[in-house]
């Protein structure tokens, strides 16, 4: 019989000692004995259970009536311990797939857990799926050992029947189902081109966001709405990816401490007045406290429901400070304070599982340099294109609302959608072009941080938007349209302070086509606060 080294942490596969004529008996009757081993990981607070098996066999699916052999699940593994192959069974594919055995940069297995949303974080080495970060020097010792979430083993022997396949399979897979199976074959076009998201369709109904009950329906409606696309939607996945939305920069410029929960911890405690509102209701808090929003964390943490009349507390913009998040020593690099640029000091925001953040705008004229450091978030991003900002308009003077939000997912242009994991992404930078329409999911609790930038380099798009600006608040912010003198006035306001600003910049010593355009700006700016 074959025998197997019962080892947890590493998988090792012993010799076959059977006789050869129990062998020949065995082949004859087409059964190998199948060692197992019942393993699972965590990510997202979802369990993902699989199985590693070893034969002299290549594996095959069982037979449908057959009760000797279960079903292999997504992710299973088998080494055909006579010719050293491993394979990798694929849900989508409902078939086994040979493992990719190469090797890439930093000595990173190439073969990727074969679900989208995962595979990026966990790689195969010695027939386990393994969290990719263990392949890098980080001096964040901690961080790394939470993101373990913790593993667990067991071994068993299993008989069953085992046929040999007559030859390899040839797999058609799409472009990113290829990679995650590990090979290269192509196919035709997928007829749901933006099937990926089912995956995160999947993980928002199972993962910790399901227990927030009131935003549950909300996800899902997205995800489903993007998932209905008849055409691919855009999906940014690293610096090198082009965009209309945002400035793609990669791993964040930073030269102290790497950015952490206990330094965002500090941060939220030095504050002098921390921002919430609450996500369900999608309006700003000023009864609410620490305490109310570690409660809210603690129990989605102990897997409890967050009932549907409960507030889902987001904190935003909590200022950084010396003995916290700005001892990480970040700069927005390359839009670093000088001649032509301002940069507004750096906040956090904190998001629970569960959350959601409509489609809406910062502010007037306004990009931001953004750095992703905590959990699993989905970005929705549309250029703020003259038939977009018109699209928006209400967001200015209202709440946002699910209908909305699903009407504006097929009305706007020029979506593209990025998915930031804190394996993959850990402080990935970005820029937000000014006014980029943006909308995201959380996943899992999030974090992410930010600096406000006025930068001379966006003068394009600054114009599109000062212009557009000045039209909605001439000609349509108004009471005859339906909107209130409050709202009317905090726009009017928030339009103001954010002129301010490029009038400083005008002061900068800036070259003069720049200078031309900028004097320009500002005049017809002046004309319209005037005008009203």
């Amino acid at each position: 019989m074959a025998v197997i080294a019962d080892n947890v942490g590493s998988l090792g596969y012993a010799p076959d000692f059977a006789t050869g004529a129990l062998q020949r008996w065995f082949s004859s009757l087409h059964v190998v004995d199948i060692h197992v081993y019942e393993v699972s990981f965590k990510f997202g607070g979802v369990v993902y259970p699989y199985e590693v098996t070893s034969s002299e066999s290549d594996p095959v699916l069982p037979s449908t009536n057959g009760d000797l052999a279960s079903r292999p699940t997504n992710g299973d593994i088998h080494k055909n311990t006579r010719t050293g192959t491993s394979w990798i069974y694929v849900t989508a594919l409902n078939r086994w797939t040979k493992a990719d055995t190469r090797v890439g940069a930093k000595g990173v297995p190439v073969q990727r857990f074969p679900l989208d949303v995962v595979g990026g974080s966990r790689r195969l080495a010695d027939c386990e799926w393994v969290l990719r970060n263990r392949w890098y020097d980080t001096p964040d010792l901690t961080r790394a050992a939470q993101l373990s979430d913790g593993e667990a083993s067991t071994s068993r022997i299993r008989a069953g029947p085992v046929e040999r396949p007559a030859s390899s399979v040839d797999l058609g897979v799409g472009s990113r189902q290829a990679e995650a199976a590990g090979t290269g074959a192509t196919e035709s076009p997928s007829p749901r081109p933006n099937k990926w998201l089912q995956d995160l369709l999947e993980l928002w109904r199972s993962g910790p966001a399901s227990r927030v009950l009131s935003q549950g329906p909300r996800g899902v409606a997205i995800l489903e709405t993007l998932i209905a696309f008849d055409k691919p939607i855009p999906r940014l996945v690293d610096e090198t990816d082009a965009s209309k939305c945002c400035i793609l920069i990669g791993k964040a410029d930073r030269r102290g401490r790497p950015l952490s929960t206990k330094l965002a911890l500090v941060d939220l405690l030095e504050a002098r007045q921390v921002g919430f509102s609450d996500s369900t209701t999608n309006l700003e808090e000023s009864n609410a406290s620490l305490a109310d929003f570690w409660a809210t964390q603690l129990a989605i943490l102990e897997g409890k429901s967050i009932d549907r009349g409960s507030r889902l507390l987001v904190v935003f913009d909590v200022p950084a400070t010396e003995a916290g998040l700005l001892a990480c020593k970040l700069s927005p690099t390359p839009y670093n304070a000088g001649q032509g640029t301002i940069v507004s000091p750096l906040a956090n925001s904190w998001t629970h599982a569960g959350a959601i953040t409509h489609p809406h705008m910062d502010g007037f004229a306004c990009a931001v340099w953004t750095a992703h450091w905590k959990g699993v978030k989905l970005w929705g991003m549309w250029p703020p294109t003259v038939k977009n900002l018109r699209l928006m308009e209400h967001s200015l003077t209202s709440n946002p609302h699910i209908d909305v939000t699903i009407e504006l997912l097929t009305q706007l242009e020029g979506m593209e959608l990025m998915l930031l994991t804190e394996d993959d992404h850990f402080e990935f930078a970005f820029c937000l072009l000014p006014n980029t329409i943006h909308f995201c999911l959380s996943f899992t609790e999030c974090c992410h941080v930010g600096m406000p930038i006025r930068d001379v380099r966006f003068m394009d798009t600054v114009e599109v938007v000062i212009d557009w600006a000045g039209d909605f608040i001439q000609n349509r912010l108004g009471v005859a349209d339906g909107v209130g003198e409050d709202e009317r006035g905090r726009v009017i306001d928030d339009y103001r302070n954010d002129i301010e600003y490029w009038e400083s910049i005008s002061s900068h010593q800036l070259g003069r086509p720049v200078r031309r355009r900028l004097s320009t700006l500002l005049a017809n700016a002046r004309g319209t606060l005037e005008a009203v």
